[in-house]
């Protein structure tokens, strides 16, 4: 089974693990969009009858080419009515739905997806959900238990399905008219409520693009890493990203549109940052 935020591919860690040379070591994700989960291509391709996708909405039956014969098959779908968030890391809880995550005490407390062996605790998907702090030993986490760190504690609460994974952050506060955003993968349409309309190209269009995929908050590499995906040091991918999302702000300031439609928190996560009236249609 794989649950929310599982990645598919080589690596030995991988939720489903597909242990061949012609799959990537993250080949895709499986990512959870309100009441329904999709597979997005992260390092990997994905096709589907023949086609080439960049994601696919998951549904029983579904048979999935990775690559050269190598196809995976949805046998069966369970979504749960809720899951379960930390609060205290950050304004809002975070959603649960990575199959990995590591606990870094900071001052600020970070909750990072992914493993790092240097973290001060780790939360990972297995029969439900498990946590360990380090030193002491993995335990499971339900709905009102307590993280205590050094520099804070956080607490498991749950969120409905609804509340949780379902769409690209909105602000409770709005500046600006309202945006309708058109994303087509290589192209992003903006066009204003007071009529004022902007269209951008390239590498910064692909940024919205992929965020809006996604749908919540998600580590900056794995948006860079479908957008480079043969681009192996991470000083270089962290360059090309910091420049095509410089990039995209000044295309939006130039345009007089407000340059925080991609938002970082400061802790490594980027989302796309909606406001109360904005509408997003993915077309891609």
């Amino acid at each position: 089974m794989v649950h929310p935020g599982g990645i598919i591919g080589r690596m030995p860690s991988a939720a489903l693990c597909v242990d061949h040379p012609t799959v990537s070591e993250a080949h895709a994700l499986v990512s959870l969009r309100g009441r329904e989960l999709y597979l997005l291509a992260l390092r990997g391709r994905l096709e589907v009858d023949g086609r080439p996708v960049p994601h696919v909405r998951i549904t029983p039956g579904l048979q999935v080419r990775l690559a050269p014969g190598i196809e995976i098959a949805v046998r069966d779908l369970c979504l749960p009515d809720s899951l379960l968030a930390i609060e205290g890391v950050g304004s809002r809880p975070v959603p649960l739905t990575h199959s990995v995550y590591t606990l870094c005490q900071g001052p600020p407390i970070e909750l990072q997806p992914g493993f790092r062996p240097d973290g001060d605790g780790w939360i990972w998907m297995a029969d439900g959900i498990r946590a360990q702090l380090r030193g002491e030993s993995p335990r499971p986490l339900r709905q009102g238990d307590r993280l205590h760190l050094p520099t804070g504690t956080l607490v498991v609460r749950e969120l409905q399905l609804c509340d949780g994974g379902t769409s690209p952050t909105r602000d409770s506060g709005r500046r600006g008219p309202a945006l309708r955003v058109v994303s087509r993968h290589e192209t992003l349409h903006i066009h204003r409520e007071d009529g004022v309309f902007f269209a951008i190209g390239g590498i910064p269009a692909r940024i919205v693009s992929e965020l809006s995929e996604y749908g919540v908050p998600v580590r900056w590499t794995m948006v860079a890493d479908r957008i480079w995906p043969d681009v192996a040091e991470e000083s270089t991918l962290r360059a090309n990203w910091d420049r095509h999302v410089k990039r995209l702000r000044r295309k939006l300031r130039a345009a007089g549109l407000r340059d925080d439609l991609v938002r970082a928190d400061g802790r490594g996560n980027v989302e796309l940052f909606l406001m109360p009236g904005d509408e997003l249609l993915d077309q891609g």
